[in-house]
């Protein structure tokens, strides 16, 4: 193992923190984080869907803001595109204003000018600090230049996919990887749960969040056994690959937190080499504290569940949380290499050295080793299963997919983001133009947390606000969660707001005229507006990101506090 820098502590302090069903019981709401997160027991999802989902969660989380509705939310749980969003707004140097962050809020859409007036109407002004920005820096071109770079620079392979995350996007928030900094939560916490235990770390080697932010949940896939990947069919189908497994391939979903990281729920035997087999590896049972994520395995677990390992050389990274959770990129930035007859880049993907909570001790079974990590959205794009497995008593699920709504065949089914079926059991078959129970050998077949009449009332009021002109919502009270033990979740009961992102003819006709004739004379840039490609339109100008930005934020300000 290599060493760390000099000036770093040979070992760090850490502590196990083990899953549980008792809401109680989790590390934030434990007696030592001092956390004031409910009642009313309420969180935010945001899907993952790139710089569509990014820019789309700047406009919610304005709405909210503004709407005074965002500080009843505890947490938040997002994944890919939603991650870099909720990365930099818990995270981002104190020295930009929660304002610059979101940008203002403009609730008359026709107010809002193609390139005349302020910054808040001004189509064409968008400041750099904005979360929204990230999405003009980025792209399969802009990555793969930067994964070029860094590779020339000497940074290794398996390094080269987060640290391309951290300098386009999380860089210009002051959250770049130089100097490397851990992450963690609240200063209270870093002194009296970090630094106590380790003295020879300062404040300084931490990033801590911003005040009065939900406790954010960052999601990605660990895959067990791995499948190489398969390129081919160009970027979009290289893209498709990294979004469906194989179906012998089992993904199990790792919450990156600013306390721990791990798979909470127990999966025994899961791992390597041989899964089912007794003495295979165990997966899950957990988190450890975030800061020493890629260490080695502990030889000894102290009975206040505190451990000692070496320090690894590199530090888990805020790079590293919104890199693993947004990793469906990387397939594409590889294709597009290979495009180019560049293959300097095939082991892009990188494994991280991981090591289970559950049976932590028993080793040499449960080692550390390297596991094949992906991108959330590979096992669970909407980012609600945290949220369940806390047992929240009410969700707030945007839902920022590229698929609009439509009607399909005789029966007018309503079609909806293929990632939601599978949370009802379902799964579209073309065959038969209609919903059927999903297939046991979809890579989605663990997903399952609700019943089919709940889809259906689902549907049915996203396509009453779509196709009267209004925004697609829907609101279900007291909604049966069914145990899933994949996920950890237990059964229980919640209430659902639902927002999906559609184009919504009631603020498209406020538009001024100059801004719909602008829009109309650029097809190639709006024509799917709002539901922006996934990967064509990765990169955004400023329009692009500021027009899905005012739309987000105002179909929020249409919701009420008890929706």
């Amino acid at each position: 193992m290599t060493s760390p820098p000099a000036g770093w502590p040979a070992a760090l302090d850490a502590s196990l923190l083990p899953s549980s069903a008792q809401q109680a019981e989790l590390p934030e709401l434990s007696p030592l984080s001092n956390a004031q997160l409910g009642p009313p027991w309420a969180g935010i999802c945001f899907s993952g869907g790139g710089s569509r989902a990014l820019s789309a969660a700047m406009g919610q989380l304005r709405g909210l803001a503004a709407s005074g509705q965002l500080a009843q939310y505890g947490w938040m749980s997002t994944v890919s595109g939603g991650t870099w969003a909720g990365t930099i707004w818990n995270w981002a140097e104190a020295s930009i204003s929660d304002e610059t962050l979101l940008g203002p809020y403009v609730a008359d859409p026709g107010a809002l000018r193609w390139d005349s007036g302020g910054p808040g109407v001004n189509l064409g002004l968008l400041d750099p600090h904005a979360i929204g920005s990230a999405a003009t820096r980025v792209g399969v071109t802009e990555l793969l230049n930067q994964a070029l770079a860094l590779l020339g620079e000497g940074v290794s392979i398996s390094e080269v996919w987060p640290r391309a995350i951290g300098a386009l996007i999380l860089e210009p928030f002051g959250l770049g990887d130089s100097p490397q900094r851990y992450f963690t939560w609240t200063p209270w916490w870093l002194q009296n749960a970090v630094l106590r235990y380790n003295p020879k770390l300062a404040a300084s080697d931490f990033v801590t969040t911003r005040p009065n932010r939900p406790y954010l949940i960052t999601n990605s896939t660990l895959f067990y056994p791995p499948t190489p990947p398969v390129l081919g069919g160009g970027v979009a189908g290289a893209h498709r690959h990294a979004a469906v497994a194989a179906a012998w391939e089992t993904g199990y979903e790792v919450e990156s937190t600013p306390i721990g990281v791990g798979i909470p729920p127990a999966f025994p035997n899961a791992g390597a080499p041989s899964p089912g087999n007794p003495g295979s590896a165990d997966l899950g049972g957990g988190w450890i504290d975030s800061f020493a994520m890629g260490s080695v395995a502990p030889s000894k677990i102290g009975a206040d569940r505190r451990f000692k390992v070496p320090t690894p050389a590199n530090r888990f990274r805020l790079s590293d949380l919104a890199g693993l959770s947004s990793l469906a990129y990387a397939y594409d930035v590889i294709a597009e290499a290979h495009r180019l007859g560049i293959h300097a880049l095939d082991d892009l993907i990188p494994t991280v050295q991981y090591w289970p909570v559950f049976r932590a001790s028993a080793q040499p079974r449960n080692a550390a080793r390297p596991y094949l990590f992906g991108d959330g959205g590979n096992l669970e794009n909407q980012g609600i299963m945290p949220l369940l497995r806390r047992s929240l008593k009410k969700i707030l699920a945007f839902v920022n997919t590229e698929t609009q709504l439509s009607v399909y065949g005789p029966k007018n089914e309503v079609i909806v983001d293929s990632d939601l079926p599978p949370l009802f059991g379902l799964e579209w078959s073309a065959a038969q133009g209609q919903y059927v129970p999903i297939s046991p050998s979809s890579p989605f077949r663990f997903n399952q947390v609700f019943d089919r009449a709940t889809f259906d009332d689902l549907r049915a009021q996203l396509w009453s606000g779509a196709s009267s002109g209004n925004v697609a919502k829907a609101v279900q009270k007291n909604v049966t969660v069914l145990p899933n033990p994949h996920y950890g979740v237990p059964a229980g009961t919640v209430d659902l707001t639902w927002v999906y992102l559609n184009p919504v003819k009631n603020w498209y006709d406020q538009l001024h005229d100059t801004v719909r004739a602008a829009m109309d004379l650029e097809p190639w840039n709006y024509w799917t507006f709002p539901n922006y490609g996934t990967v064509d339109q990765l990169h955004l100008d400023a329009r692009q990101v500021n027009l899905l930005g005012h739309l987000a934020s105002w179909n929020v300000g249409g919701l009420t506090s008890k929706a």
